[in-house]
C-alpha cells in the first residue's frame, strides 16, 4: 500500500489505516440525499450521524525534531482524525534530532498495551527496522511517512515523491535564475531530505548544465544550528545566485535572511513547505517562493509554487 497525499490528508489516512488494521469495517459517515420531485422544493434527508464509542488505547505519531514548525499542521490533522474515530492520539518523539533518544520512545511504544498504532517519520531505517519487525509481529501497526523504508516490513507507507518534490523545485529554481550562476542547498539531514536534494541537483544540472551547484550544508534542526549553517553557507559561497532550504524550517530564518537583504545580499532564498512564517516572508518579499504540500489535494507529489508578490 502506497498513498501519496499532503500533510493536511496524510494524517487522517494515517489514522484510518491504523484503524482498519485494528478493527476492520467501515467509518461511519453522514450521508447527505437531495430530492427534487415536482413540484415540491428540493428537502435535504440527513442520515443520522452514528458517534463512534471510545476505543480502548492510543495512536502514537512518533517523530523527530518535534519542536520544528513543520509539524503543526500534521498533528492537529493527525489528533482530529484520531477523534473522529473515537480514538486517542499522542505526538511523541525528541524535541531535537536525537536518535537514540527515538530509538528509546520506539521501543516503549512497543512495549506499552497502550498503544494501537504507530505512525513513524523516520531518522534511521536501521536503527527502527528491529522495532518495526516487532510491532507488526504484535499487531500494532506499523505506517512510516516522509520516506518510505527500503526494507517494506511496515504495513504501509503514507507520504509523496521526495525525488520529483526535489524536481519541482530545480525546475522553479531554473526559471528563477535563468539557468545562471551558483545555486546550494541547506537541510536537516534525513532520508526524506536526502532524496530531495538528490532530486534536485540531478534534475537541475541536467536542464542547466552550466549551473554550479555546491554541496549540501546540514543542521541538527535546532535554531542556532540552523542560523550558524546559514551563515557559514553565504561565508564560503559568497557568489551564490540561489538558495534552496529544502526543509520545513525556513520561515524561522525570516529575519537573519532580512538583514542579509539590507545589508545587500542578492541571493534569492527558495524556501520549502507552508508554516506561517515561511508564508509571511513570501508575502513580504524577503523569499522568494516556497516549493509546498498541497493541504487540499490528495495527489501525487502534491506541489505548490508559493510566489512572492
Amino acid at each position: 500500500m502506497k498513498i501519496e497525499t499532503s500533510k493536511g490528508v496524510v494524517a487522517v489516512a494515517v489514522v484510518l489505516s491504523l484503524v482498519a488494521g485494528l478493527i476492520g469495517g467501515l467509518v461511519p459517515i453522514a450521508v447527505v440525499k437531495l430530492t427534487a420531485p415536482e413540484p415540491a422544493p428540493v428537502v435535504a434527508e440527513v442520515a443520522p450521524v452514528v458517534t463512534e464509542p471510545a476505543r480502548e488505547g492510543t495512536y502514537y505519531f512518533l517523530a523527530g525534531n518535534n519542536a520544528d514548525p513543520f509539524y503543526v499542521d500534521g498533528v492537529k490533522g493527525f489528533n482530529e482524525a484520531a477523534k473522529s474515530v473515537g480514538m486517542k492520539a499522542e505526538f511523541v518523539g525528541p524535541m531535537d534530532l536525537n536518535l537514540a533518544a527515538q530509538m528509546k520512545t520506539f521501543e516503549e511504544l512497543i512495549a506499552s498495551p497502550e498503544t494501537k498504532g504507530i505512525f513513524w517519520y523516520p531518522m534511521d531505517f536501521n536503527a527502527g527496522e528491529p522495532f518495526i519487525k516487532e510491532a507488526v509481529a504484535k499487531g500494532i501497526p506499523m505506517v512510516i511517512g516522509a520516506a518510505d523504508s527500503p526494507f517494506k516490513t511496515r504495513n504501509a507507507f503514507i507520504g509523496y515523491n521526495n525525488t520529483v518534490l526535489g524536481q519541482q523545485a530545480a525546475q522553479w529554481a531554473a526559471k528563477l535564475i535563468d539557468c545562471k550562476g551558483e545555486v546550494g542547498t541547506i537541510s536537516v539531514n534525513g532520508p526524506n531530505l536526502d532524496e530531495r536534494v538528490k532530486g534536485f541537483n540531478e534534475y537541475l544540472k541536467s536542464i542547466c548544465p552550466d549551473v554550479v551547484i555546491d554541496e549540501r550544508a546540514t543542521h541538527d534542526g535546532s535554531a542556532a544550528s540552523e542560523a550558524s549553517t546559514l551563515e557559514a553557507y553565504m561565508i564560503a559561497h559568497p557568489n551564490l545566485t540561489l538558495l534552496w532550504w529544502a526543509d520545513g524550517a525556513a520561515g524561522i530564518q525570516a529575519q537573519i535572511w532580512k538583514d542579509k537583504q539590507d545589508q545587500g545580499v542578492k541571493t534569492l532564498f527558495l524556501a520549502t513547505d507552508m508554516p506561517q512564517a515561511t508564508l509571511q516572508a513570501v508575502k513580504d518579499g524577503v523569499f522568494v517562493g516556497s516549493v509546498a504540500q498541497d493541504i487540499l489535494l490528495s495527489v501525487p507529489c502534491p506541489v505548490l509554487a508559493v510566489k512572492a508578490p
